[in-house]
């Protein structure tokens, strides 16, 4: 493996590769690999599902847009008398 000089000016041109136990980088210019990350068997998959609230499904008025209908209607209110 040698760096060629593109690789030294442009950087690496990094490819994903894979073998039965790893996962790495390889660079298609010069063939340099990454470390990579090792593959191990699937881990353990919990089946218990933490519990989920119902939600109330009914619709409400929104209070906090209540004070603005007021301004609204208060503002039109004082520009029909102007």
């Amino acid at each position: 493996m040698c760096v060629t000089v593109s690789c030294l000016i442009w950087g690496h041109e990094d490819r994903i590769r894979h073998s039965a136990a790893r996962v790495y980088l390889e660079c298609a210019a010069c063939g340099r690999e990454t470390p990579g990350w090792q593959l191990t068997s699937h881990p353990e998959r919990t089946t218990a599902r933490a519990h989920v609230p119902k939600v109330d499904l009914v619709r409400r008025p929104c209070k906090s847009l209540l004070p603005w209908r007021r301004l609204i209607a208060a503002s039109r209110a004082s520009g029909a008398r102007s």
